[in-house]
């Protein structure tokens, strides 16, 4: 008898089956964090003598998860740009996500192989600067 999780994971598992093959079970289990997930977890365990429901067990074991540097992922749109021919272009919707980014620094290269990009607007924000031929007309 199985109950919660099972194989696909989940918040909490119950089950019932002989000390040895509770055991066995018990010898696989895993852990995994929630998404973006780090700092001091635990895992609850509780049992109880089907004999005697009044003799029962508790532990709690803690899990302490390490942050790791998560790599910058691109939203953009999901349906193409559609442009006139020799028209100014403007591409929303285009930004990274970094759940860990803090106060990080990102390189971004943006290119083309049939036009030009560039920043649009007058005012590029002040912490952004541009890398050696990066800079010329256009980019801003």
């Amino acid at each position: 008898m199985c109950g919660g999780g099972g194989e696909g994971g989940g918040k909490k598992l119950w089950f019932k089956g002989r000390l040895e093959d509770v055991n066995q079970g018990l010898s696989m289990l895993v852990y995994r964090g929630e998404q973006d997930f780090f700092g001091t977890d635990r895992i609850d365990f509780r049992v109880v003598d089907d004999e005697d429901v009044s003799l029962v067990s508790e532990i709690s074991v803690p899990v302490v998860v390490r942050a790791v540097n998560d790599s910058p992922r691109w939203e953009a749109p999901v349906f193409p740009v559609v442009c006139g021919e020799d028209e100014l272009c403007v591409i929303g919707g285009v930004g990274i996500v970094d759940p860990d980014a803090g106060e990080g620094v990102f390189d971004v290269e943006v290119s083309v192989d049939s036009g030009t990009v560039n920043l649009n607007g007058l005012e590029v924000p002040s912490g952004v600067d541009f890398f050696e031929g990066g800079d010329g007309e256009g980019d801003r």
